[in-house]
């Protein structure tokens, strides 16, 4: 799910006449400030639906990654100081 899909409830809410941010917030459970943040990037065009789904990697994932980044970093500088002596 994209970030403008998340927020669009909230959004369509907000556009209806009578109703504000604060009880929109309210109704939400999220912080004003949030909506306020949302609302202008969202005017700005910064928030937007992505046109393809881009596939998300596990946290794990990146951890297991970076990980293994590390190492062979570790490895790359071992083999230079071999050729080097």
């Amino acid at each position: 799910m994209d970030a403008l899909s998340r927020r669009k409830p909230w959004w369509k809410r907000l556009k209806k006449p009578g109703n504000n941010i604060s009880s929109v917030a309210r109704k939400y459970e999220v912080h004003p400030n949030k909506l306020f943040k949302w609302r202008r990037l969202i005017h700005e065009g910064v928030l937007v639906a992505p046109k393809n789904e881009v596939p998300l990697v596990p946290l794990s994932e990146v951890k297991q990654l970076q990980k293994k980044i590390r190492e062979l970093k570790r490895l790359l500088g071992k083999k230079i100081m071999e050729v080097k002596s």
